[in-house]
């Protein structure tokens, strides 16, 4: 299914980079930031049916953000799609016109990682405190020793608990 609809892509948006991976033993199609919210509105009715948002991931790799956002078609195949953004200035367009369910998964990505969707940067957060500073899931954020007198920091694990 991947292949197929990745030629459908590659040759509707010509213009676009557009890559098939298969590094991991699951496919995914690579887009440019620029083009992810046009191509994945194509995607929306490719489709009999509108495929499920999963899921949207966010990672922290080296000097930019990779972003996946995986649906799943009516007979279960799982489609993923990736995408990059700048850590200097993180920005993509969001997809919650199409699949409304992304906005919060989107104020998460916001609040964890520091990507902005839309230019809407949203000023309260929803997982941390409101008075948190930062952004936890980067790989440069150094935890504070304490919140609010709270200590953050944990003891080692114990020799039994450790992973071989």
């Amino acid at each position: 299914m991947e292949k197929e609809l990745f030629e459908k892509i590659k040759n509707r948006f010509s213009d676009s980079k557009i890559e098939l991976l298969n590094n991991t033993g699951i496919a995914k199609i690579y887009i440019e930031s620029k083009d992810i919210k046009k191509i994945l509105g194509f995607v929306s009715t490719y489709f009999e049916e509108k495929p499920f948002l999963e899921t949207i991931i966010a990672r922290d790799i080296d000097d930019s953000f990779s972003v996946s956002y995986i649906f799943r078609e009516k007979t279960g195949d799982i489609l993923t799609f990736e995408t990059e953004t700048n850590k200097k200035k993180p920005e993509l367009d969001s997809i919650a016109s199409t699949w409304p369910g992304a906005e919060v998964l989107e104020r998460e990505i916001q609040e964890l990682f520091g990507i902005v969707f839309d230019g809407k940067e949203y000023t309260s957060n929803m997982f941390l405190a409101d008075q948190w500073v930062g952004k936890p899931m980067k790989k440069d954020y150094v935890f504070p020793e304490d919140f609010k007198g709270i200590e953050h920091r944990r003891n080692p694990l114990k020799k039994e608990h450790e992973r071989p």
